[in-house]
């Protein structure tokens, strides 16, 4: 299933009762948010509280590509597996994989958290670490927010995982019965309209009207087929392939952000920033285009016979 129809079932997962529950539990027990990724790292939702030293290293762009590095790194440590780290602010972070049908659709996470007291050696180490990344945080209020961070034993830790790696289990169980084994195979007529979008939807607005006349149907029926077999409304799932079309340039930064977002056929700065941060989940100039080409490049759109 290609990475855009991966993504809104993950979104439909999240509004089941049983998995928004289990969330809201999650962090009452614990006061650290439980966090559903995409397969590539994105947020499914956006309304998460982070700890304080969170918010301040992500005050900066350098600071929110330091996050997102360090969470890139951990999904890469552990795509088919739980996997933990400890980022270079001195915060842990454990992602959980979501599988269904034996496939890692996207994961659960949550960080923010100590182990215990930081040594004075450690607590230097990583005030020099954030500082050679280009985060600018004094020493004693690194400390200060170090500290006000939730401290979480190892053996309470693992205990979270284990409770939470059941849990994905169980999940990824629901989203086969709910939503991926009943789905069939896209009509004819949805095909039509994606290939319309992937020829079109880059160089100008691709209005519904405009697909449907392509597909010689109404826009009422395409409207409705279309959502039916996808769960994306058209707009929708156009917004989608231009937002991976962007990530890929911002991957090769071979462009100004400005001429990416009219080479990706969004029409105004405006609509292009509030799409991206949306989808994406920080705003486009926050966007770790210097990690390593990976699968979020808009080559898994255009390969994988259409997203």
């Amino acid at each position: 299933m290609p990475r855009i129809l991966h993504r809104a079932l993950l979104e439909r997962l999240l509004r089941l009762p049983q998995v928004s529950t289990f969330v809201d539990d999650f962090r009452t027990l614990t006061n650290l948010d439980l966090q559903l990724l995409d397969e590539f790292g994105s947020l499914i939702s956006t309304e998460v509280s982070r700890g304080p030293l969170c918010q301040a290293v992500q005050q900066s762009p350098e600071g929110r590509k330091f996050c997102n590095r360090t969470r890139q790194r951990l999904l890469d440590r552990g795509n088919d597996s739980t996997a933990s780290c400890t980022c270079d602010a001195g915060l842990n972070e454990i992602s959980i994989p979501l599988q269904i049908s034996g496939q890692t659709v996207g994961f659960f996470a949550f960080r923010g958290f100590r182990h215990g007291p930081v040594r004075a050696d450690e607590m230097k180490r990583f005030t020099h670490l954030l500082d050679k990344f280009g985060v600018r945080l004094a020493s004693a209020q690194h400390r200060s927010l170090l500290d006000a961070s939730p401290a979480i034993s190892r053996e309470a830790a693992e205990a979270m995982t284990r409770i939470v790696s059941a849990m994905a289990r169980h999940f990824g169980f629901l989203a086969s019965h709910y939503f991926h084994k009943d789905q069939k195979p896209l009509p004819a007529l949805a095909h039509r309209a994606r290939r319309h979008i992937r020829a079109h939807g880059l160089t100008g607005p691709c209005r519904i009207q405009d697909v449907a006349r392509a597909c010689g149907v109404s826009p009422a029926h395409l409207s409705r087929v279309f959502h039916q077999s996808t769960g994306l409304a058209i707009s929708e799932y156009l917004a989608r392939f231009r937002v991976d079309h962007v990530l890929g340039l911002l991957k090769n930064r071979r462009m100004p952000v400005t001429e990416i977002a009219f080479a990706s056929g969004f029409q105004t700065l405006s609509q292009f920033n509030r799409t991206f941060k949306r989808i994406v989940g920080c705003a486009p100039t926050s966007f770790d285009h210097s990690a390593p080409p990976g699968p979020l490049s808009s080559s898994t759109v255009m390969t994988t016979g259409g997203a």
